[in-house]
């Protein structure tokens, strides 16, 4: 279920594009239906445009978090001297990552799992220092 908050917006974009319709369909002379056609035609590219946006927005948010924990792993492992792991799990994240337009490349996951990978390291080391 999408978020309230979402849904308010949908409804707040639409309900005026359902508004100029409505008065496109309603007006008497022809000027100012062509008026309104054209508004509606505008606002129309102005909905497609912030989707746009706003997708690109959930891109870099994925991004932004996946290489955080990433990075925080990393610098974890360095400071424990594990440089032979960083290497590694960096040299692995690499070649499984394909750079895409399409998707994201399963950017979240690869990095996920090299942390995990990173995170399994270190606790074998504790047991093994045990």
């Amino acid at each position: 279920m999408p978020d309230p908050s979402v849904l308010i917006v949908y409804a707040f974009f639409f309900g005026i594009l359902v508004f100029l319709l409505a008065r496109t369909a309603l007006a008497e002379r022809k000027s100012r239906r062509l008026l309104f056609a054209c508004t509606v035609f505008a606002w129309t590219c102005l909905i497609y445009q912030l989707a746009g946006w706003a997708r690109s927005l959930g891109y870099n948010l994925h991004y932004s978090l996946a290489t955080s924990v990433l990075l925080n792993s990393c610098a974890g492992a360095l400071e424990e001297g594990r440089h032979e792991d960083v290497t590694r799990e960096l040299r692995q994240l690499t070649d499984e990552f394909r750079v895409t337009y399409e998707n994201r490349g399963d950017f979240m996951e690869l990095a996920l799992k090299a942390v995990n990978s990173l995170s399994g390291t270190q606790a074998q080391e504790q047991k093994q220092k045990e």
